[in-house]
């Protein structure tokens, strides 16, 4: 076909229609400028193609190799791919084998029409009639490793397909003999929940058996991990033990590592013999093919023997007492079709574990004839960690050594929790008790403390009290004996007048009984004075004493209320009275 009068943005546009028309399931053309490298993303059997389109009038440079390589890589395909009407140099070709960037000439993806229109007197032939196949199946065989894992990824592809219609065929079987009646007409069956995807894998055919071993586990994780909440444990560890069962038959049936095996010796022997001869020639057609096919089986195999290990890991620790007999509840009721499965499938860990030693056995048989094993670091690592691995589980879910071993460490820290809890309470009462003893000597303190200043006070308050009262006293006693040394005088002096009023009384004369009668008169004066004296002196004596009854009293009602306000007004009354 003439591409001269076509621009480039032209080219990429045909180059797109061209791959769709061949069978690819996409093919967009990116931006222009700015598309790092790659014109067309394309997508076929799940493979995702970053393509540069060149259209050359010469031979293309290995720039174009290095830009598609780069492009491919920044849109994260999985391959990168020159398209052009052209070649490329030399140069070119080498760096795209050694960058595994294909190379597609656009004639062998233009369409016949356009072939037709293009030379209408062009017979078809034979091969042209042949329909094109997909991209890693061009040829018989593959060109290199990587071309090799992805027709692998394309058989994979055609095997997930069987597993969908097997899966939407069993759920249109269950639903029609669930119309029909069938259900209740056949033989009762324990219930349980099925791994249906990873089941289906097992019976799916498919050369590398290593393979599906591994996709039937990646999915068995995948249900397991969303599982719906409202599934019983107990039908869910039935279906657990269920697709043991099965993954220990289909490991049962399994021709481990034959063919791996006989491509080993057979592989070994060529090279004895090249290396004997010193010739690149390796005996046979297909080594390089072989090699492929062994690297890829070794691969899977050492996958496959690490995700028997998780198969083991999703057993819960409630669902291993279950299985080893310990548990103080069994979930099955007796004499039900869940026991009897559940006493015939508990024995299919024990034989998957058999099959899985089995199989690390080979492992490091396999170790011993595969070349590239031979002095690989991370290979020889990889069988130890499977060992270590397998010994782990024969004691957690073989022997149930780790279990008996979680429940004496489980009863050990009870049992140290309890004591260290006793002996926690202990120390707390003695505690409690210390600061009771210690609040109560301080109570005792300070009562004590408070007493003794309270007898201070109430000792001050008397001592008080009492100097007041004996002052009050002394003034008193004082004032009375001024009084009566007054009075005294006073009658002293009254007394005096009349002696001397008594002796001028004259003897018989005619003027006496005259004169007396006027000394008689004072003198009866005087003494009304003397008992007035007298009686003043009652008065005044009674009146100091009332006088110092109101000051004791006062004084009295001083020192209760200073005692009333210490609290010891009963104590002061009793000291007082």
């Amino acid at each position: 076909m003439d591409f001269s009068s076509m621009s480039g943005w032209d080219f990429e546009r045909y180059c797109a229609d061209c791959l769709l028309k061949k069978g690819f399931t996409k093919a967009e053309v990116t931006s222009g400028s700015g598309d790092h490298g790659v014109d067309i993303i394309a997508e076929q059997n799940g493979i995702r193609f970053g393509i540069q389109c060149k259209l050359y009038q010469g031979q293309i440079p290995n720039k174009a190799v290095q830009e598609a390589y780069t492009g491919a890589s920044y849109y994260d395909c999985d391959v990168a791919v020159i398209m052009s009407n052209s070649e490329l140099t030399k140069q070119a070709k080498d760096e795209a084998q050694k960058l595994r960037v294909k190379f597609w000439d656009i004639a062998d993806y233009v369409p016949k029409d356009d072939k037709k229109l293009e030379n209408p007197s062009h017979k078809v032939s034979n091969a042209e009639k042949i329909k094109t196949s997909q991209l890693f199946q061009q040829s018989d065989e593959p060109r290199n490793y990587q071309e090799y894992l992805q027709n692998q990824k394309l058989l994979e592809d055609e095997c997930e397909e069987e597993v969908r219609k097997k899966l939407r065929s069993s759920s249109k079987k269950s639903r029609k003999s669930c119309s029909h009646g069938v259900a209740m007409m056949m033989k009762p069956v324990y219930r349980y929940h099925r791994f249906t995807k990873a089941t289906a894998w097992l019976s799916v055919s498919m050369k590398n058996g290593c393979r599906k071993i591994v996709r039937s586990i990646q999915c068995y994780c995948d249900e397991l991990e969303n599982i719906n909440k409202t599934v019983l444990k107990s039908d869910l560890l039935l279906g657990k033990l269920q697709y043991m069962s099965t993954l220990q038959k289909v490991m049962y049936g399994a021709l481990i590592g034959s063919q791996f095996q006989f491509n080993c010796e057979r592989m070994n022997d060529a090279l004895k013999f090249a290396e004997s001869q010193g010739v690149t020639d390796y005996g046979f057609n297909g080594f390089e093919l072989q090699c492929w096919e062994n690297s890829y089986w070794a691969e899977q195999y050492q996958i496959a023997l690490s995700l028997i290990g998780r198969v083991f890991d999703s057993l819960e620790r409630d669902e291993l007492f279950q299985i080893s007999g310990m548990a103080s509840d069994f979930w099955y009721e007796p004499d039900t079709p869940e026991a009897r499965a559940f006493d015939t499938l508990k024995n299919s860990v024990k034989g998957t574990f058999e099959e899985w030693k089995r199989y690390i056995g080979r492992e490091e048989y396999f170790y011993t004839i595969w070349r590239p094993w031979e002095g690989n670091v991370e290979a020889k690592k990889k069988i130890e960690e499977h060992k270590s691995k397998m010994a782990s589980v024969f004691d957690s879910v073989i022997e149930f050594k780790s279990m008996f071993e979680q429940e004496r460490r489980r009863e050990l820290e009870q049992k140290c929790k309890e004591q260290q809890e006793k002996e926690r309470k202990v120390r707390e009462e003695e505690r409690r008790e210390k600061e009771r003893l210690y609040a109560k000597q301080q109570e005792e303190e300070r009562l004590l403390k408070q007493q003794q200043e309270k007898e201070l006070l109430i000792q001050s308050i008397v001592t008080v009290y009492n100097d007041g009262c004996k002052k009050i006293t002394a003034e008193m006693s004082n004032r009375k004996k001024e009084l009566e040394n007054k009075a005294q005088v006073a009658i002293s002096q009254a007394q005096q007048q009349i002696a001397d009023l008594l002796k001028k009384k004259q003897s018989f004369t005619f003027f006496r009984k005259e004169h007396d009668a006027k000394i008689d008169a004072t003198i009866a004066t005087i003494e009304r004075y003397v008992e007035q004296v007298k009686a003043n002196l009652a008065s005044d004596t009674e009146e100091c004493e009332q006088e110092a009854q109101r000051k004791i009293k006062g004084l009295k009602e001083y020192a209760l209320h200073r005692a009333e306000q210490i609290g010891a007004t009963e104590n002061l009354e009793q000291i007082i009275k």
